[in-house]
């Protein structure tokens, strides 16, 4: 059933809510005249939309969980169950009249860090760079 983008729009109230991501009412258009259902347009266009989005998310809670050193170190009371952000603490705090070594125990934590934001980066940087090119 193909209709027209006139009837469309005396049938239709409003853009098509998914979530936070609003669709325009072309994209509602597509979907009856593809007879697509709601999982259809969620898997087709709504995550490929939100990627970006959930790449950041992934990249803030992975540096979250890799830096929160407090609870670790409340928790932990065995050295063998510290993270190494933990250790580092303890090396800064043992250390402190040696900055160099701290620094670069801090740009060698930093590694992990660094390499899953250049992983993270390509899908952030589509959806800045996708949606300027309409």
């Amino acid at each position: 059933m193909n209709i027209s983008l006139d009837e469309f729009q005396r049938l239709s109230t409003g853009d098509y809510n998914a979530g936070e991501v609003r669709l325009a009412g072309e994209t509602k258009l597509a979907k009856m005249n593809n007879h697509a259902g709601e999982w259809t347009v969620f898997a087709k266009i709504t995550l490929p939309m939100t990627t970006p989005i959930l790449a950041v998310n992934a990249l803030n809670h992975f540096v979250a969980a890799y830096n929160s050193w407090e609870w670790a170190f409340l928790v932990c009371q065995k050295e063998s169950q510290w993270t190494i952000a933990v250790w580092m603490y303890q090396m800064s705090q043992e250390m402190a009249g040696q900055p160099w070594c701290v620094m670069a125990g801090f740009v060698l934590v930093s590694i992990p860090t660094a390499l899953v934001f250049l992983l993270c980066q390509k899908v952030i940087l589509r959806g800045i760079v996708l949606p300027s090119m309409k």
